[in-house]
């Protein structure tokens, strides 16, 4: 009988073991995927920022925005197809709009201006920001707009700052090259 006891108390000694050694596996086994991904999301991180430099350096982006900051620290969620800063060359095109029931200027709910970049500068600093900075000139537009890439992938924010009031709008979103954009562009002003 007391054999029996010892017995049934050594096994039942190994089978916690037993569960106890795969609940640590599972744990180191969770731990270890969790660990993957996160390089797997690191890499693609730095290969959009990669992608995203290489625009600003070709004159060939576009900065899609899904968030837009007004005077007075407003807030406004907004849609990046709709929503844009973008350079073709030398011909640069700020659209900002809301999602509004009217048709706005653009047809879209906004106002899209057209205009030639001069004065481009681009320089990254120790930290590993990239700012990119252009004056804009056309028939709707005079401002000088201000790109800040973001270090390890390619958001960005935007300021475009007008030269005649100071009506200063500020965007962030996702910066990528001109043709992997999917845009709809309104009618520019």
């Amino acid at each position: 009988m007391i054999r029996n006891m010892i017995l049934v108390g050594l096994l039942g000694l190994f089978f916690t073991g037993v569960t106890a050694q795969t609940a640590d596996n599972r744990k180191a086994v969770r731990k270890a995927e969790r660990a993957q991904r996160q390089q797997e999301r690191q890499a693609l991180d730095r290969l959009y920022h990669n992608e995203a430099v290489q625009a600003l350096d070709k004159r060939f982006f576009m900065m899609q925005t899904d968030r837009m900051m007004l005077r007075g620290g407003q807030v406004a969620l907004v849609d990046p197809t709709t929503n844009f800063v973008s350079l073709n060359g030398e011909t640069a095109t700020v659209q900002v709009g809301f999602n509004a029931a009217s048709a706005g200027m653009n047809g879209l709910g906004g106002i899209t201006v057209q205009g030639t970049a001069s004065d481009i500068t681009m320089r990254t600093d120790k930290k590993g920001y990239v700012f990119f900075d252009m004056n804009v000139v056309g028939i709707g537009i005079s401002a000088s707009v201000e790109i800040t890439l973001f270090p390890g992938n390619n958001s960005a924010s935007v300021t475009v700052l007008p030269n005649f009031n100071m009506n200063r709008v500020t965007l962030e979103g996702k910066l990528i090259p001109y043709d992997g954009s999917a845009v709809i562009e309104g009618a520019p002003y």
